[in-house]
């Protein structure tokens, strides 16, 4: 799946990747971020160690990490 990470002050892409099953990546967060990813149902975030709820949905999907 494609995934993009957007600051949202500045609308900055901090970063873009295809994704595979069971990668992951970690990013340094200094304000609320916006996720684009085409596969949204299949991915999960952790802010300081604690999971960050989603709508339920399936496809592409924008969210913003507060």
């Amino acid at each position: 799946m494609d995934v993009e990470v957007r600051e949202e002050s500045d609308g900055q892409v901090i970063w873009r990747a295809h994704m595979e099953a069971n990668e992951s990546h970690s990013l340094t967060k200094r304000g609320r971020l916006f996720v684009t990813a085409t596969e949204m149902q299949n991915i999960q975030f952790e802010v300081d160690g604690r999971r960050v709820r989603l709508p339920t949905y399936s496809g592409k999907l924008r969210v913003l990490i507060p």
